[in-house]
């Protein structure tokens, strides 16, 4: 008979696949519809261009016209930046909503199963996280 202080050797190879798969399809999603568009991919393109032209100023002699050509092209290339720091806030926005879900499936889904056992006790403020659900009071079982 088992024992709640049995690992289910199972349970956490399924929980190590459900995380690899749900990160894999995250980040397909972030590609298809972050990375892909042809408004980020001309953004990134264009920073990169803005970025040749101010190395190709910083060698030329300062006088009023290269001054000009050098403060509109930096200012060309924050507002790129900043397009492109929209993207990545949004993919970390997608990536944070998606492991919440998957963290709220995997907690419902184990619950009371324990799916590892810990080397360690772990600190106060995650002993909630790793032994929530279980019964008994081991605190290196994790579920």
């Amino acid at each position: 008979m088992a024992t709640s202080t049995d690992v289910d050797v199972g349970a956490a190879f399924a929980v190590v696949g459900i995380v690899l798969c749900s990160s894999l399809l995250l980040e397909a999603l972030s590609w298809a519809l972050i990375w892909r568009t042809s408004a980020y991919r001309s953004s990134a393109s264009e920073v990169e261009s803005i970025a040749k032209k101010l190395q190709a100023l910083e060698g030329l002699p300062p006088h009023e016209t290269a001054k000009k050509k050098k403060k509109l092209n930096e200012s060309m290339q924050i507002a790129s930046t900043r397009f492109n720091m929209h993207a990545k806030i949004k993919a970390g926005f997608m990536t944070m909503v998606a492991m919440g879900i998957t963290y709220r499936f995997m907690m419902s889904s184990y619950k009371g199963v324990v799916a590892a056992r810990l080397p360690f006790a772990p600190p106060g403020i995650f002993q909630r996280i790793t032994h929530g659900n279980l019964p008994g009071d081991d605190l290196y079982d994790c579920s």
